[in-house]
């Protein structure tokens, strides 16, 4: 175009359109000056925009040239990389380019890293250093994390990692979380390498016990029986019990080895001879082996305290003898005779102490010893059998009406 034919209203004209960039399809750049040798400031000096330009509200970025960009662009006085899309506008919040999720500042269009919380979709998600939303396992600051494979969103909780077959757990922050931990009022493992949920038998050393984790990885309390086998658990602490231990709802005393397996039939204990019930294991009297004769008392059997005589009758076993008239002769230990708390003959027991005489089926004896406070356990039984060696008969009773109370014993000659 010949600037020397233009009028000063198209010239006018011109100098206002080159504001917007264009004038004819020809850049303003390529507009000199207005060619009459007037004072009119030349269009290149007063309307080549070049840098960051706010237009109508919206941010552009120009070259020397005065091209908009587009695409991702580093500000290096504001030390941040911002994007332009394709009409040249500054773009913000999430962006999707390209494929990828990108998240700008709303406010300076800054592109965000790291761990940043998304409060319309109420989730946090993880942009790498190029901005980029990540997913799945992410190792962040040396510790890991785990993303929707979808969403992008953190998980926290108990998650199954399909392609290592192995659950793990990430706390609230989203770390991933190992060793031992409370999670819901109930106590998991994980391993201290892998972050891998633990099941079965584990030995926690820092508190020197072995424990046992369910299939869900929670620990488990009390008897349990674990392939075919019963175990017993603190029921506060959870550590695997070993010995002789008491089981008060099944009113028994049963025992566990040292792997934690309840014992059967006859087992030494700490030198002492033990017989437990080979279905239930419940801990009973030693089986007669024929080297000693069974006392079995006839029906004249009768035993006299304080001129008052009661009739005997025999029992077997472990248990309690009924509470009546009678006096009870133990199968399982020659001239050994319980008193059942509530029978009638206890009363008379009160009185006795080291010397008085007792009639046992017509033969006058003496207490010779009284023994108070005796555990009603094996070590009751080991205690009893070795005194019945000295003495010609012995009798026992509890010290108080409850299960499990202590047992007081005399013995006579």
């Amino acid at each position: 175009m010949d600037m020397k034919h233009v009028t000063k209203f198209q010239k006018s004209i011109f100098v206002s359109l080159a504001v917007l960039g264009f004038v004819g399809g020809m850049q303003m750049s390529d507009i000199i000056n207005s060619g009459d040798g007037s004072s009119t400031p030349t269009i290149e000096a007063a309307s080549v925009r070049r840098g960051q330009q706010r237009i109508n509200g919206k941010w552009y970025l120009f070259d020397n040239n005065g091209h908009y960009k587009t695409g991702f662009q580093w500000i290096p006085e504001q030390r941040k990389t911002v994007y332009y899309a394709g009409n040249g506008q500054m773009q913000y919040g999430q962006q999707r380019i390209n494929g990828k999720w990108y998240l700008f500042d709303n406010c300076t269009g800054a592109m965000k890293t790291g761990l940043q919380w998304i409060a319309n979709q109420r989730k946090t998600v993880y942009y790498a250093g190029n901005g980029q939303m990540q997913y799945g396992q992410q190792r962040i600051n040396g510790k890991w994390y785990l993303f929707d494979n979808c969403t992008g969103a953190m998980k926290t909780g108990l998650q199954w990692i399909a392609n290592q077959r192995k659950t793990v757990y990430y706390a609230g922050n989203g770390q991933m979380q190992y060793g031992q931990q409370r999670i819901n009022g109930k106590w998991y493992l994980f391993d201290n390498c892998t972050g891998s949920m633990k099941t079965g038998f584990q030995w926690i050393a820092n508190q020197r016990k072995t424990v046992y984790y369910a299939g869900d990885g929670q620990m488990q309390y009390g008897q349990q029986r674990i392939n075919g086998h019963w175990y017993l658990f603190d029921n506060c602490t959870g550590a695997m019990k070993t010995g002789l231990q008491y089981i008060a709802n099944q009113r028994k005393t049963v025992y566990y080895a040292g792997n934690g397996q309840m014992q059967y039939g006859y087992q030494t204990v700490n030198g002492h001879h033990y017989y437990f019930n080979t279905s239930t294991g419940a801990l009973e009297p030693l089986p007669s082996t024929g080297s000693s004769k069974t006392y079995a008392p006839s029906n004249q059997s009768t035993f006299s305290l304080n001129g008052h005589s009661y009739a005997v009758k025999s029992f077997s076993g472990t248990g309690t003898v009924p509470a009546d008239n009678y006096v009870y002769a133990w199968t399982s230990l020659r001239n050994y005779y319980l008193f059942e708390y509530y029978g009638n003959a206890h009363k008379e027991l009160a009185s006795l102490h080291v010397g008085s005489p007792v009639v046992i089926n017509g033969q006058t004896l003496h207490v010779r010893e009284i023994i108070t406070n005796v555990s009603n356990d094996g070590n009751a039984y080991d205690l009893v059998a070795g005194k019945m060696q000295q003495y010609k008969a012995g009798w026992q009773t509890c010290e108080y009406a409850a299960y499990g109370s202590t047992l007081r014993l005399w013995f006579a000659n």
